[in-house]
């Protein structure tokens, strides 16, 4: 890498003289800087995994809540909503023909009174001639009376006819009564269906007004309902995506147990080195830089820099 280049162009530096125990030291320390190197790489990665595992299981969520607001579709709620609307629209129509129904009705009873209108005035015929038929009655008796013995016969013949006249008289009396009392009747029932019809045909209207108020309010609420159902869609997969990117990022947790156990297997190596004391060659720095950074794996390892660039400056630092 970097480091490497600059080292192979700098001029081989003087032998430092010798510091007391530092073979010592790096045999000591180099292994627990390893372990230490080890344990931040296992915590890192159980920590990314136990994180990515979550996410996860956050995107699993969102995706069914996706899934399920498009089985629930709203287009099926705008159905049932037209379908209860034509069903309450068959009730008022129901009750309109009934009301219609009614009012045919009422115009029979209507022409009932005119039929009882005409019946008074057969009565009141009945009555007038069961009078003229008295009138002539009278007269034959008085000229029966007249005509003396010769008259006895006609006069019992006139007694009896007035006696008829007079019980049609009664008779016609009895129907013209009996026909005002069904005629009042006639009106009372006219008057009271026609209240109710006024009293139904108001119902009916209001009913009607009613149904389409709550209906509007219905389907107000369901396209209200639908385009917040809409919205939530997309969220929720903006949100199922934005997830799905950070699962990628995730993945940043490889690349770092790659690098540490690189620089881990470095120490072993140097420690290693370190424990052959004086049966090992000297150490030359140039080669040792070789041999790890042809172990890079990674663009970045070769130049630091670069990666150290690519993170913001307000980037959010976990501990």
């Amino acid at each position: 890498g970097l480091a490497w280049r600059r080292l192979a162009s700098a001029p081989p530096p003087a032998a430092p003289a010798a510091t007391p125990g530092l073979d010592a030291l790096c045999s000591g320390v180099l292994p627990v800087w390893s372990d230490q190197v080890q344990l931040a790489s296992s915590q890192t990665e159980q920590a990314i995994t136990a994180l990515a595992e979550r996410f996860v299981e956050i995107n699993r969520r969102v995706g069914v809540a996706v899934a399920n607001s498009h089985a629930g579709d709203d287009g099926a709620l705008l159905d049932l909503l037209n379908r209860s609307h034509d069903e309450l629209d068959s009730i008022t129509n129901a009750l309109r023909d009934a009301l219609a129904a009614k009012n045919a009705l009422l115009e029979q009873v209507a022409g009932l009174a005119g039929f009882t209108s005409e019946l008074r005035g057969l009565a009141h015929s009945v009555a007038e001639v069961a009078r003229k038929t008295n009138l002539v009655a009278l007269n034959a008796a008085i000229e029966a009376a007249r005509a003396g013995e010769a008259g006895r016969g006609f006069a019992v013949v006139a007694r009896e006819v007035r006696e008829l006249s007079l019980l049609s008289g009664a008779a016609g009396k009895q129907i013209a009564d009996t026909i005002d009392t069904v005629n009042r009747a006639l009106n009372g029932t006219l008057e009271a269906s026609q209240q109710y019809a006024r009293r139904d045909q108001q119902s009916l209207l209001n009913s009607a007004a009613i149904i389409e108020r709550v209906v509007g309010d219905f389907r107000q609420a369901t396209a209200t309902l639908a385009a917040t159902a809409h919205d939530m869609r997309e969220h929720s997969a903006a949100v199922g995506h934005e997830l799905e990117q950070v699962l990628v990022s995730l993945q940043f947790q490889d690349r770092v147990s790659q690098i540490l156990g690189q620089v881990r297997a470095d120490m072993h190596k140097l420690a290693t080195r370190l424990d052959q004391h004086g049966a090992a060659p000297a150490l030359d720095p140039q080669a040792w830089l070789g041999e790890l950074a042809a172990s890079y794996t990674a663009p970045e390892q070769h130049h630091p820099q670069l990666g150290r660039a690519a993170q913001p400056a307000d980037d959010v630092t976990f501990f």
